[in-house]
């Protein structure tokens, strides 16, 4: 259950910065791009990181 509030947090946040980006800069900017790639990175990372191993779970 933690697994998924933290999940539904970082992905609410993820969603609200690409959502500003897409409103300051549109769609054709590569800076929303860029964010928009770097973000699924990072919550890649993060869920192979932390929630994976069960061991890491917090």
């Amino acid at each position: 259950m933690k697994r998924v509030l933290k999940l539904t947090l970082y992905g609410s946040l993820e969603l609200y910065l690409n959502v500003y980006l897409l409103d300051k800069y549109g769609l054709e900017s590569w800076v929303y791009w860029l964010s928009l790639v770097l973000s699924l990175l990072l919550m890649y990372w993060l869920d192979k990181l932390f929630w994976s191993d069960k061991t890491w779970c917090f």
